[in-house]
């Protein structure tokens, strides 16, 4: 069985040019799974069909890219991973997510055909005593396989919630890393267009690895930039958008062009959520 956890463990940030390599896997990926029944059907459909496993629970921070496989075992799991709550600096809000990844075992191994694992994610956000928690967002399979959220902070004022999120296709070493942040006003999702502002500040087809880390004092927020090398993309002519690591800052509600700004190299991003203890994130 292949082992996820040997490419999940370098960390893979995709770059700004991968997501051209991303809609060109899409395309040549199947519309649906095969469909999956724990009830068999006469012989043929029992054949086909797959029932999930128990989920083995877990609370860490470290909720990205979780895999049914890992390092060291030699049996599929099912997982499920629980993040300690991240409180808004004011107090007021709760974030916490949840990511899933269910493994599935055949009733017939040398005739099924589907999929052995995929990855549920959902983030819930809610007052400072629980009232109110709601899902805000909610990532199931639809083409990739494979998804996970990572809680990143609270802005300063407390409104806005910046979370990292992956996709990828379970037996690919390939994952597609973005963000995006959830506004408390007005209760909406936004998914930052980086690769067009990257391109309209470093140049076209640059290629750049990509980690959000947190937000400034005025809310913009901070992401670092850090030369690629990947093979394929230096082959067919593209370059990287940086020489060296580079801070860069993201003004959502600025101007066209003008939201992406250079920071200086030493730049210290500051933390203004705060989790809690693990043993009181229940």
């Amino acid at each position: 069985m292949y082992d996820l956890s040997i490419s999940l463990d370098w960390k893979i940030i995709v770059n700004t040019v991968t997501a051209n390599w991303l809609w060109f896997l899409l395309l040549l990926l199947p519309i649906a799974s095969p469909p999956i029944s724990s009830t068999p059907q006469g012989n043929k459909a029992g054949s086909l069909s797959a029932e999930p496993l128990p989920h083995l629970e877990s609370r860490s921070k470290e909720t990205e890219y979780l895999s049914c496989w890992k390092r060291g075992e030699d049996q599929i799991k099912s997982r499920l991973v629980r993040s300690p709550i991240l409180v808004s600096p004011d107090g007021v809000r709760r974030a916490r997510v949840e990511v899933k990844a269910t493994a599935l075992r055949p009733k017939n191994q040398a005739t099924y055909a589907g999929r052995l694992c995929f990855n549920d994610s959902t983030l819930f956000v809610e007052g400072p005593r629980g009232e109110n928690s709601k899902i805000v967002y909610s990532d199931s399979p639809k083409v990739l396989e494979g998804n996970s959220i990572k809680l990143v902070d609270w802005a300063p004022d407390g409104k806005s919630l910046l979370v990292e999120a992956a996709q990828w296709e379970y037996e690919s070493e390939g994952i597609y890393t973005e963000f995006f942040v959830f506004s408390i006003d007005s209760g909406t999702i936004t998914e930052p267009g980086l690769m067009e502002m990257l391109a309209a500040k470093f140049g076209k087809n640059c290629y750049s690895e990509n980690t959000v880390l947190g937000f400034t004092a005025d809310g913009a927020i901070v992401i670092a930039l850090e030369p690629d090398a990947d093979e394929v993309g230096l082959e067919n002519g593209a370059k990287s958008c940086v020489k060296r690591k580079t801070l860069v800052s993201l003004n959502l509600t600025g101007q066209p062009g003008k939201n992406l700004q250079t920071m200086p190299a030493n730049t210290k991003v500051a933390h203004y959520g705060r989790f809690l203890p693990l043993e009181t994130s229940k």
